[in-house]
């Protein structure tokens, strides 16, 4: 009887496959929301990958509800506000920005919007995330304009026509600018009563 012996390393293949990661899709995030698999964290499913978001702290609550008056007022009636809610865009992304601004009324929405007329999102340690990632998120659904409340250095990044997974037009503005947004361009916001 002959013993082999073990294989030495030169005989290992040279090219070996790298982990592929599994992406989920949203039914599936649903379905282990609805399971109570994610527990009460605040969670988002971006390009398949399932995020968590950052714990809000005071500045960022504070500014989510200047952010909340400031577009309520801006766009009025005819047009719903959402914060903190799911938007599709596909079978892999279910974010959840901070505020997405919709034309018309709670009942034109039975199901999970598309798009959005306007999108902002509230950012202090997640700056590189919403200015990156989200940004071609946005952009590659179309969203044809996007904010990012920067509350580290007291100004609004503003992103507008969305090419490819990029937006054509970038502004930063800081707390003593205004900004009109696209759909409603006679209603001028203050950066300065976005913060804090």
């Amino acid at each position: 009887m002959s013993v082999l012996a073990p294989p030495s390393f030169t005989s290992l293949p040279r090219n070996p496959v790298a982990p592929v990661p599994h992406r989920i899709t949203v039914a599936q995030f649903h379905e282990l929301h609805d399971r109570g698999f994610y527990g009460q964290r605040r969670l988002m499913l971006i390009d398949g990958i399932v995020l968590e978001k950052e714990v809000m702290n005071a500045p960022h609550i504070n500014a989510c509800d200047l952010m909340g008056a400031a577009l309520r007022g801006a766009f009025g009636p005819g047009w719903i506000v959402r914060e903190d809610k799911p938007i599709f865009f596909g079978l892999y992304s279910d974010p959840h920005p901070d505020f997405q601004v919709l034309k018309g009324t709670v009942q034109d929405y039975p199901e999970v919007p598309t798009s959005a007329s306007l999108i902002v999102e509230i950012s202090d340690s997640s700056l590189s995330y919403d200015t990156r990632e989200k940004l071609e998120l946005y952009a590659r659904a179309g969203i044809q304009e996007y904010w990012v409340l920067d509350l580290n250095r007291l100004r609004l990044l503003v992103y507008r026509d969305p090419v490819g997974k990029d937006y054509t037009s970038q502004q930063e503005l800081d707390s003593t600018k205004s900004i009109s947004p696209l759909a409603k361009p006679d209603s001028p916001i203050l950066v300065e009563n976005l913060l804090p």
